[in-house]
């Protein structure tokens, strides 16, 4: 550890993630470059770049997946990842997900996604998520089936709502839902209650569920300011 690196506070560090300044976009695409966005985090607290990289992977842990209270025998709620709880359901999700593909399937592998998510059910973009979701819905659908897609942001969830008039007029049925994790009336377990209600709403007709991964299946941003903060830390004082 020089002198640089010992100036540097957890706060300091915390600043750095939280202002995603560290976000590298390829320069012919426009997609995030995960390889590029360590190297920039690396430059900016004077670590070792594959240290950096390391001690992010690290900090994505099944403890991410996000979270649904259930009734328990005690008096506190029974707290389960969402994931489990639609499996216990016999729904099967599809995940949607846009940025660098080997991070996507890294966090995905290192949150234990792949334990309650069907390797055939994950649509990856690297740029025009809109493009994917499009090629879904034309692939998955059927007479039988309806959809609904959970993002986390406003501009998606506005796109998924246009989208859905355009598949009215086919006789195809999309649904949306704005996850909002920081608010309990649009959070996991608000969605996890509403879904149940649409289900019982479409007897007899079969749910294609598909769930935006960070923000909706896992709570990326929890991670980014805790796990990450913190063993970037340690490594600056290692």
């Amino acid at each position: 550890m020089n002198e640089k690196t010992r100036s540097f506070t957890k706060e300091v560090v915390r600043d750095v993630i939280k202002n995603k300044a560290w976000y590298g976009l390829d320069p012919i695409t426009g997609a995030f470059d995960w390889p590029l966005s360590v190297q920039k985090i690396a430059t900016q607290l004077s670590i070792n770049p594959i240290d950096t990289g390391d001690a992010i992977k690290r900090s994505f842990t099944p403890k991410c997946l996000t979270q649904v209270e259930k009734p328990g025998k005690t008096i506190l709620p029974k707290k389960e990842p969402l994931l489990k709880a639609l499996k216990d359901k016999g729904i099967e999700p599809y995940i949607w997900t846009v940025g660098d593909v080997d991070w996507q399937k890294t966090k995905i592998k290192r949150s234990g996604t792949t334990k309650f998510v069907k390797e055939d059910h994950y649509f990856f973009s690297q740029i025009h998520k809109e493009d994917t979701l499009r090629r879904m819905i034309e692939l998955l659908q059927d007479n039988n089936s309806y959809f609904i897609v959970v993002d986390d942001k406003r501009s998606n969830v506005d796109f998924i709502a246009s989208l859905a008039e355009e598949y009215k007029k086919r006789g195809i049925e999309v649904g949306n839902y704005h996850m909002k994790l920081e608010d309990p009336n649009a959070n996991a377990t608000a969605f996890y209650k509403w879904l149940l209600e649409q289900m019982k709403n479409h007897v007899g007709k079969k749910l294609k569920l598909i769930l935006d991964f960070d923000g909706v299946v896992a709570n990326t941003d929890e991670v980014l300011l805790g796990p990450v903060v913190d063993n970037l830390f340690a490594l600056l004082n290692s």
